[in-house]
């Protein structure tokens, strides 16, 4: 048999016939060659394929398996060359057992299938009512639309675009969903299927088992009874039913009612730290840093014990403006200045490493996904992505417009503000600097940015003239306004500064004093990333 032979570039040719390509199934003990099928036939003294030889005498019958070195050994082999370190077994045991293995594969594969199948059962159940739903509120929508078709055009399209949108996020939810458990389920299949076949086929299964053996244990172990698919389409078409369009009795069309997020005031404080000071960022979910512009002092403050505690005293090098955590094992912070520096503190705040980014220019900086540190010179269009651990410049992002304030999304994508011909746009961005989305925010008044890393969402500081106040608005990933005014303040001697330790907590730190907001609505972005979040599964 072949398995019992050695193996040469010569293999594919009978020495009997000597025909190319033809798989050798004898060996003729005599004149000791390989031959076909034909000839095997012919000749005399052939060794016949079901039996085993020694690997190595290539005319002693095995009865013998290595299991350490997969081959058929002879009795001699067996107590010189293999006795040591090697684990032996009779040949008819070996196959009893791997055909054994495989059928208890086989029989776990048919159960895991099932479980499959139910997963896609339990979306594509779920999934139909999903569809009745918005075709429903489109049909709604649609027959209003037509009562009012020539006045109403331009407010109908906008409508049907949110509700679209809105809709094409939870199919695509839902797609991801059961395309999972589907090509697990069809990769199942294949291999079972190449497993049936090697208990047909003694050769095979001895040169294929282990191959097979672990890719079927692999996908068989990849199921997971323990996720609830039914469970996360309730979930989602929870969210769908927030989704619905409402005419109105007036000459308006109508609205499209979703969850919106909402914030109310919820604690002032006065840390005392001077009217010249403003708030560098959030350290934690509880704590942010504040700067006396006067003295250049810089305290760490905490919002919800109320307590501060001086961390850095006026006779510091840095003049540090802007600070994140780097949410290593460390602890340690990222600080922007501004003389065109970053600065790695530990907690202490004592400088453990300097970057220099630009000669002299306030730097802003930011921690994208996999840890690595994002500075810009303020005014310029370049994102230097640095490596914390020895401060080396990686690769830059070069845009052609300045950029004015930056920050990094969980999702590995960069928020920035930035020039254009009319004033300013919030721009998204990839890792790699490409543009995904942009809103332009001409007139707005927009001071700076900050976001809620946790589910992909922008909060914009900006001036509102009509209400001669600060406001505070909420985009998508999209770049599109999904929440108005959520917080406000008055204004005062100095621009605000804000921050979200955690998303249910936003910080306007303005006129000394620093005015702390809760979430009380969440909305239609947040709900679908918690969805993805808890579940891990889309």
């Amino acid at each position: 048999m072949a398995s019992g032979f050695s193996i040469s570039a010569d293999d594919t040719k009978c020495e009997g016939c000597c025909t190319e390509d033809t798989a050798h199934v004898s060996y003729r003990v005599e004149v000791r060659q390989k031959l076909c099928d034909g000839c095997a036939h012919d000749k005399q003294g052939s060794i016949n394929t079901t039996e085993w030889f020694c690997q190595k005498h290539l005319t002693d019958k095995a009865k013998i398996y290595c299991l350490t070195h997969d081959v058929p050994i002879c009795e001699a082999c067996a107590i010189t060359i293999h006795k040591s370190s090697c684990t032996l077994g009779e040949i008819e045991d070996t196959l009893k057992d791997r055909k054994d293995d495989l059928v208890r594969l086989i029989e776990a594969s048919k159960t895991n299938e099932e479980t499959f199948s139910h997963q896609m059962k339990s979306v594509d159940e779920e999934l139909g009512g999903l569809e009745q739903h918005f075709a429903k509120e489109e049909e709604k929508l649609r027959l209003a639309y037509e009562r009012e078709e020539k006045k109403l055009k331009e407010s109908f399209g906008n409508h049907q675009r949110k509700l679209k949108e809105v809709s094409t996020r939870l199919r695509d939810m839902t797609e991801c969903l059961r395309d999972q458990p589907k090509k697990k389920c069809k990769g199942l299949v294949e291999m079972r299927t190449r497993a049936e076949e090697l208990l047909t086929n003694k050769s095979d299964l001895m040169r294929d088992f282990q191959e097979i053996n672990n890719s079927l244990t692999c996908l068989t172990n990849q199921s997971n009874p323990d996720i609830n698919v039914k469970v996360v389409m309730k979930r989602v078409m929870g969210v769908a039913k927030k989704v619905s369009f409402t005419e109105t009795d007036s000459h308006g069309i109508g609205t499209i009612e979703a969850p919106v997020e909402t914030w109310v005031p919820n604690d002032e404080y006065n840390p005392e730290i001077g009217k010249l000071s403003y708030m560098m960022g959030a350290i934690s979910g509880t704590e942010v840093v504040i700067k006396d512009n006067e003295k250049h002092s810089i305290y760490i403050v905490n919002v919800e014990a109320k307590t501060k505690k001086k961390v850095i005293k006026s006779n510091s090098p840095y003049d540090l403006w802007r600070c994140v955590p780097l949410k290593d094992v460390r602890r340690r912070i990222v600080c922007g200045s501004n003389d065109g520096e970053v600065i790695i503190c530990d907690r202490s705040w004592k400088a453990l490493t300097v970057i220099r980014v630009a000669e002299s220019s306030s730097v802003c900086v930011a921690v994208n996904t996999d840890g690595l540190i994002l500075a810009n010179a303020i005014g310029s269009g370049t994102i230097g992505i640095y490596d914390p651990a020895d401060g080396k410049l990686l690769r830059s992002i070069v845009k052609k417009t300045p950029i004015y304030d930056m920050c990094a999304l969980a999702s590995g994508q960069i928020v920035i503000l930035n020039e254009c011909v009319e004033g300013i746009d919030v721009t998204v961005l990839d890792d790699s600097g490409e543009i995904l989305a942009s809103k332009h925010c001409h007139g707005e008044g927009i001071k700076s940015l900050v976001v809620d890393r946790g589910h992909d969402l922008i909060y914009l500081l900006s001036w509102d003239r009509h209400h001669s106040d600060y406001k505070v608005c909420v985009l998508s990933t999209s770049a599109e306004f999904v929440a108005e005014r959520v917080a406000e303040c008055e204004p005062s001697f100095c621009s605000p500064s804000y921050a979200i330790p955690r998303p249910d907590r936003m910080v306007i730190y303005t006129d000394g004093k620093l005015l702390t907001f809760r979430k009380t609505n969440r909305g239609l972005h947040q709900l679908l990333a918690e969805i993805k979040l808890k579940e891990g599964a889309v």
